[in-house]
């Protein structure tokens, strides 16, 4: 199992990982304060950093949400598959 480094040192195995959201996009910013909220009050938003203001992107899982400080496109870099040679046991 290989595990996304969502920042702070917080793990997710990729398998669970269900969206990555830009939260930063102006367009889109009601729509992704509600799901926030939404994950929020039940109890499954687990904050990385120090503020929610520092937070770039919203990933969805099965399980909850998480705000990483990180953006979407750092993320996708880090999600791309390990190369052969360091998969191997």
């Amino acid at each position: 199992m290989i595990d996304l480094d969502l920042g702070g040192s917080v793990l997710l195995p990729k398998e669970e990982l269900l969206a990555l959201l830009n939260i930063e996009k102006k367009e889109i910013r009601a729509a992704n304060a509600a799901l926030i909220a939404l994950y929020r009050r039940r109890g499954q938003l687990t904050l990385i950093g120090p503020s929610a203001r520092q937070a770039k992107t919203l990933v969805l899982t099965g399980k909850g949400a998480y705000l990483s400080p990180l953006s979407v496109k750092t993320l996708l870099q880090r999600a791309r598959p390990w190369p052969e040679e360091l998969a191997q046991p």
